[in-house]
């Protein structure tokens, strides 16, 4: 009897979760359905480089609904998916991503592990790979000390042993290079320059301001400029850690400094058209 009570609960409950999604899902894709971005994008998404200033960027988009960025960000860190002021935002979660029906979404997700639809806006932010690596063992640190826990957190705090070199050590390859495997699978400088340039926009974290200048005139909308979550800890990193972080990050280099050639060009457009259903 016990068990039968509890199986129609269970049911009862499943029945009520997966009620309340279909009317979640409806409607997402109504609103979804009036977004136009120059009558060429129905969505944009950020392939989001950690320690590249991706946060600062969720804020300035978040911040689009009207409502306190901070807010709506801590929503999508309890669930993947809110709406704010009649836009939808997606953060992470990988069906909801592929279906489309979201104003702006994000994720760590390398984009070979993605298929986004067409007509989807997709850019991202890109860092000089030694300070994006230094920074991210400062977060750590930072964290750590602040006795913060949960999420990534845990899983990183054990790459991170007695200093830098521990670290350079103990970090997994896929992190350690991440920019390069967000856009390559293989780690192949080739194909990730190629699939980073493919995308609507992209553009250094060392030209920051001009970068969000260009993806508000590529989108049509009001992005400002503003920078959250900077670490504000102190290290200290010995020049043969520093060299060892160089021989260990080199493919990485040799795309940054590829992309960095191709952003001085005069001629490279602000913006282009999405093509087709490609990785970016």
């Amino acid at each position: 009897m016990i068990n039968s009570i509890t199986r129609w609960k269970r049911r009862f409950r499943t029945h009520v979760v997966t009620r309340v999604q279909l009317v979640e899902n409806l409607r997402c894709r109504n609103l979804t359905s009036g977004y136009d971005f120059h009558g060429e994008f129905d969505r944009i998404y950020f392939y989001h480089i950690r320690k590249c200033g991706g946060t600062s960027v969720n804020h300035m988009f978040l911040g689009l609904s009207g409502e306190d960025a901070g807010n709506v960000y801590r929503r999508l860190s309890a669930a993947s998916r809110t709406i704010s002021g009649g836009k939808v935002f997606v953060a992470h979660g990988k069906r909801l991503l592929q279906q489309g029906h979201y104003y702006y979404g994000f994720s760590h997700r390398p984009a070979h592990q993605l298929n986004l639809p067409d007509r989807t806006f997709t850019f991202t932010c890109l860092r000089d790979p030694v300070k994006r690596l230094v920074s991210h063992y400062r977060m750590i640190l930072e964290y750590k000390k602040l006795g913060k826990r949960g999420g990534n957190l845990d899983r990183e705090a054990t790459w991170f042993g007695d200093d830098f070199g521990e670290f350079l050590t103990n970090v997994p390859k896929e992190h350690r290079l991440n920019q390069l495997y967000m856009f390559s699978e293989n780690y192949d400088v080739e194909e990730a320059y190629h699939n980073i340039t493919r995308c609507s926009c992209w553009f250094l974290l060392e030209h920051f301001a001009e970068g969000i200048t260009r993806l508000s005139s590529g989108l049509g909308i009001g992005l400002q400029p503003a920078h959250v979550r900077k670490t504000i800890l102190g290290i200290d990193i010995n020049d043969e850690d520093l060299e060892r972080a160089k021989e260990m990050l080199e493919p990485e280099i040799r795309l940054y400094e590829k992309l960095k050639a191709a952003n001085r060009r005069p001629e490279r457009p602000a913006r282009v058209r999405h093509r087709g259903n490609a990785c970016c």
